[in-house]
């Protein structure tokens, strides 16, 4: 019985280990996928783990601080939910992420089960090897995507390994993404190396360490998860690997007494601190692009000095600098702001041929550029001087990243947001994952339009802890990760695997200052749970031998099996239901009913399927218009539902105000569902787009005229200082329809 538990449970901790593979077919295939096979796998674990706690005290988990804070810093985030914005949302988390309380229990036990069963050093090296070779797998596997060929689900299972051909530069594999792929393949790379570390025998030649045939596996590892953060060259993560190998040389140099390590150390270093100067790179490029762009478009316009934007000295607060000439980023209303027609420049077989983007010509020709500036397409210039275009023959997001430089995005909205949800909370926060509500609240009408993503993290450690659970939970995130940290340095003085413990400090501060930059990934946490239990452990201390079982008693064996074969089946078969079929949504065909049905199976995750429902639906209105009574009934079920599971729903509530703007032209009754919809939106986010833009919808819908005007003349004013022309969707230019043509129309008519 004794060894059945034991390689149950091994065999459950090494599919565990797999779950960065695990991609499925639903709304968020990366995301969703993991998450169920972690906490599907970890429920059948829990009954096996308790069972051989019944049968042998021994497996009892030690007393220990750092699962005492651990556990502390949970019930904190469970108070902190209480008291937030959405309790169910901090508890449950969303399906874009699969986070929130829920996913923090499940990474406290599974690592409390870990620190438990796994005693020894060796089982701990075994479980690293695990985790290396799936990483292999997972950098393979991105290998392979960035020469076009693609894993695919062959079996149509729910649960598979498999790639797709994503909207991105670099390469993503199984996690979806190239910023999460570099980060979890940084972890995994530091890994595999630390393992290397421990299979090297001083007493042996460098030739037969090298060739040792279990290292292959390692090596592999190392080359591809660094090809993939090559070409990926995600900036958060190569400056995490920069800023922990300053710290970690420096070290060196100071506590070394060998001269040429000392000496190369410093070496190291000083390259670290020169590293910078590549930025005169990514400036020297913007300087050439914008000659480019000035020679090209005054040689087709002469006359654009005449009604050139001027950049006075007003700008500089300094009377005496000298005006500057500004070409601007073209586009139609650049042209209209000079007097100039933009039909005059523009070239409509190029325009076409653009928006199609089928052009079959010189992409950096002067005709190409000119009419991309013309048509307000910002990047090209940039694109096409000589630099760029050489750095561009490297493969992946090397040029991007130089080129663009360090910027921080809407990060700078993100700290904002971050500190006014810390100063409205600042003992409790939030609540876990209730970050987006702040957010959507601080942002201006202008935060709105530039925005390239409407952000639902901090994507800094620090803030999300701060705004999110107030300064006693980042008290005690500080205090854990510390924890965990100083085991690991104290470590390093264990003579016998000296470097071993340095790489695992050395990894504990890339994932640090990565985590200062970026979300943490499901793939991320999984692989700082297994670190977590094991430090821990190293701090207990590790037996020499495998504690000793009782073999006696196995008449349960059976029942066991049953037993877990029972969740197994029931909890895929649960997963499955609530994420599978509320999530093909996307790409079937169903009715309105199976829509609702299916979006509803689990009602604490459904608030990014129903607002995906109701855009279809919004999307289709015509098309439903022969059933609009039972239409406005299920969207009106639908929309009571959402008051209750996720009340704070920003996109989901927009949707909604959007179908009763349609609806009211049928049943004016609904007028009223609109006016409630526009209140909610107006406390929740006041100043963004699509708040006037419902705004001004209420006004039409109710014909007042003099409320209609004040709004589009304040519409007007707004979108004056927003330059975008187009948009690209599917891999095809489109003009950027912001509702400004229906509402000229509008005013035209009524004027």
């Amino acid at each position: 019985m004794d060894i059945f538990l034991r390689r149950a449970i091994y065999f459950l901790v090494f599919l565990l280990a797999a779950s960065p593979l695990i991609v499925s077919e639903t709304y968020q295939p990366f995301v969703i996928g993991k998450a169920l096979w972690f906490r599907s796998i970890l429920w059948i674990l829990i009954p096996i783990f308790l069972t051989q706690i019944l049968r042998n005290k021994n497996y009892l988990p030690d007393k220990n601080i750092g699962f005492l804070i651990f556990g502390v810093f949970i019930l904190f985030q469970i108070f902190s939910s209480a008291f937030g914005y959405d309790i169910i949302n901090s508890f449950w988390g969303g399906m874009n992420r699969m986070s929130g309380v829920m996913q923090t229990i499940h990474f406290f036990i599974f690592s409390l089960i870990l620190f438990s069963i796994f005693r020894t050093f060796k089982e701990w090296v075994l479980i690293f090897k695990v985790i290396s070779f799936v990483g292999l797998i997972v950098s393979l596997l991105g290998i392979l995507e960035g020469l076009n060929l693609f894993s695919s689900n062959f079996l149509n299972l729910p649960f598979w390994l498999k790639t797709l051909d994503q909207p991105f530069k670099g390469i993503s594999s199984t996690l979806g993404n190239p910023v999460y792929l570099s980060w979890y393949l940084m972890l995994n790379l530091i890994l595999s190396l630390a393992i290397l570390s421990l299979n090297y025998e001083r007493d042996k030649s460098l030739r037969i360490n090298l060739t040792y045939k279990t290292n292959v596996i390692f090596y592999l590892n190392v080359i591809f998860s660094s090809a993939c953060i090559l070409i990926n060259f995600s900036r958060s993560t190569i400056l995490s690997i920069v800023v922990a190998s300053f710290i970690l040389f420096i070290s060196i140099s100071f506590k070394s007494k060998n001269f040429y390590v000392k000496a190369m150390s410093l070496v190291i270093v000083l390259i670290i601190l020169f590293s910078p100067s590549v930025l005169l790179i990514s400036q020297k490029i913007k300087n050439d692009a914008y000659d480019l762009k000035q020679e090209i478009v005054t040689e087709r316009i002469p006359n654009i000095i005449d009604y050139n934007l001027k950049i006075t000295s007003t700008l500089f607060h300094d009377p005496n600098a000298p005006v500057v000439d500004y070409v601007g980023g073209g586009g139609e209303r650049w042209l209209v702001i000079r007097g100039l027609n933009y039909d005059d420049y523009n070239n409509l077989d190029l325009e076409e041929a653009i928006l199609n983007n089928n052009y079959i010509g010189d992409r950096c020709s002067k005709d190409f550029l000119f009419q991309k500036w013309v048509m307000g397409i910002e990047g090209v210039f940039i694109e096409c001087v000589q630099l760029s275009k050489l750095l561009n023959k490297i493969p992946g997001n090397l040029n991007y990243s130089i080129t663009h430089g360090m910027h921080f995005g809407d990060r700078n909205m993100a700290i904002k947001a971050s500190m006014n949800s810390w100063l409205n909370n600042p003992v409790t926060g939030t609540g876990p994952q209730n970050f987006k509500t702040d957010y959507l609240n601080i942002l201006t009408f202008d935060d709105y339009i530039k925005s390239k993503v409407l952000l639902d993290d901090p994507h800094n450690s620090i803030l999300k802890l701060l705004s999110e659970i107030g300064l006693i939970g980042l008290a005690l995130g500080i205090i854990f990760y510390s924890y965990i940290f100083t085991i690991s340095i104290k470590n390093i003085k264990n003579k016998n695997n000296q470097i071993f413990w340095i790489l695992i400090s050395f990894l504990l501060i890339c994932y640090f200052f990565n985590s200062l930059l970026q979300y943490s990934s499901f793939s991320n946490q999984l692989v700082m749970s297994f670190l977590i239990a094991f430090i821990i452990r190293s701090d207990e201390g590790f037996s020499e031998k495998k504690i000793r079982v009782n073999n006696s008693l196995i008449k349960n064996t059976f029942i066991l099996f049953v037993i877990s074969i029972l969740i197994l089946t029931t909890t895929f078969y649960y997963s499955t239901m609530i994420y599978l079929s509320s999530s093909r949504m996307v790409d079937g065909n169903f009715t309105i009913e199976e829509y609702q049905k299916n979006v509803n199976i689990f009602p604490a995750l459904s608030s990014e399927p129903r607002t995906e429902m109701i855009a279809i639906i919004n999307n289709k209105f015509t098309e439903f218009i022969v059933d609009l009574d039972n239409v406005s009934k299920i969207v009106d079920q639908e929309y009571e539902k959402s008051l209750i599971f996720h009340p704070n729903h920003y996109e989901s509530l927009h949707q909604f105000g959007l179908f009763y703007y349609e609806l009211s032209k049928y049943n004016p009754k609904y007028i009223e569902r609109l006016e409630e919809i526009n209140d909610k939106l107006n406390i929740l986010s006041p100043d963004i787009q699509p708040t006037l833009d419902l705004k001004i919808r209420e006004a039409i819908i109710k014909n007042d005229i003099e409320e209609f005007k004040k709004l589009y003349f304040e519409w007007k004013d707004k979108l004056w200082h927003d330059s975008k022309e187009l948009i690209i969707k599917e891999d095809k230019w489109g003009k950027y329809d912001n509702g400004e043509s229906f509402y000229d129309e509008y005013y035209e008519s009524i004027k």
